[in-house]
């Protein structure tokens, strides 16, 4: 019932001397030293919960060749953090013009 729970909350005691003694003074000490270690012990919980929540996340998204438009796009939205991973930032000539075969007029 209520009654026994709320007094086995208020008797519980994480630090029992041993041997166990029935000194009044001693046992007020580690029934206030268990409540102080269980109150920091929840609140340290409850900050370590509310810093993972609140710290913002960084998602990294690969967008394989994208056309100038959504480059265009995601460079006004993340200009501080938008990072090209192209090595190549030029057309080899030799690739550009693969096609091309001349043809000699007589």
């Amino acid at each position: 019932t209520y009654k026994t729970v709320k007094d086995k909350v208020l008797k519980y005691n994480l630090f029992p001397n041993y041997p166990p003694t029935t000194d009044e003074h001693d046992l007020k000490t580690e029934l206030i030293s268990t409540r102080c270690y269980l109150f920091i012990f929840v609140l340290s919980l409850i900050l370590l919960l509310l810093y993972g929540t609140v710290l913002p996340r960084t998602k990294t998204v690969i967008v394989q060749l994208p056309t100038q438009e959504q480059y265009i796009h995601l460079y006004e939205r993340h200009s501080q953090t938008l990072i090209c991973l192209c090595s190549l930032i030029a057309v080899p000539f030799g690739k550009l013009i693969t096609q091309f075969t001349p043809v000699y007029h007589e």
